[in-house]
C-alpha cells in the first residue's frame, strides 16, 4: 500500500511539475519556425504542406465549399511557409507575409501564462497566451470569435 502511495504522490508532483512550467525570456531567444497556423478550425500545416478543417469547419460546409477554401488559402499557405518568430531581448519579430517588430513582455493571468507585443509600426497590443509544449513554441489568441493558434519549433 505504501509503495503505491508514494508512486502516486511521485506522479502528482511530476504533473504538477509539468504544467506549472514557466517559460523564460531566456527560452524564447533566437528563432522559431513556423509550423502550424490555426485560423479558427482552418489549419495550415507547414510540415505537410497541406490545409485541413477541423471538425466542426468540415461539418459546417460541403466538399465543394471546402475545395474552394483549400484553393483560396493555397497562397497564404506558400507566404506562411517563411513564417517564423525571433525574440532578441525584449525585442520580437514576427514574420508572416511581412515582418512586424514589437517589444515583448511575459505576464500570468489566472495561472495562464500570457506574451504581450506592442508592434513599433502603429502600438497596439495584441496578448497571446503562451505555451511550450515539448519542444513546440504555441501562441493563442481569441480573434473576432475564433481562436487562432500559432505552433513554432526552435531553428
Amino acid at each position: 500500500m505504501k509503495k503505491h502511495f508514494y508512486l502516486l504522490l511521485a506522479f502528482c508532483l511530476i504533473v504538477t511539475g509539468a504544467n506549472a512550467q514557466t517559460i523564460t525570456n531566456k527560452e524564447l531567444q533566437g528563432r522559431w519556425n513556423l509550423l502550424s497556423c490555426d485560423l479558427g478550425g482552418i489549419i495550415l500545416d507547414l510540415k505537410t504542406d497541406q490545409i485541413r478543417f477541423s471538425d466542426e469547419v468540415s461539418e459546417s460546409m460541403d466538399q465543394e465549399a471546402q475545395d474552394a477554401l483549400v484553393e483560396g488559402m493555397a497562397e497564404t499557405l506558400a507566404k506562411f511557409r517563411e513564417g517564423y518568430i525571433e525574440f532578441t531581448d525584449n525585442k520580437v519579430t514576427v514574420f508572416l507575409e511581412t515582418p512586424d517588430t514589437a517589444v515583448y513582455t511575459l505576464t500570468q493571468k489566472d495561472g495562464v501564462q500570457h506574451i504581450a507585443m506592442t508592434y513599433d509600426e502603429d502600438t497596439t497590443v495584441d496578448d497571446f497566451e503562451i505555451a511550450l509544449i515539448g519542444k513546440e513554441l504555441h501562441l493563442t489568441i481569441e480573434e473576432e470569435e475564433a481562436k487562432v493558434e500559432f505552433v513554432y519549433l526552435k531553428k
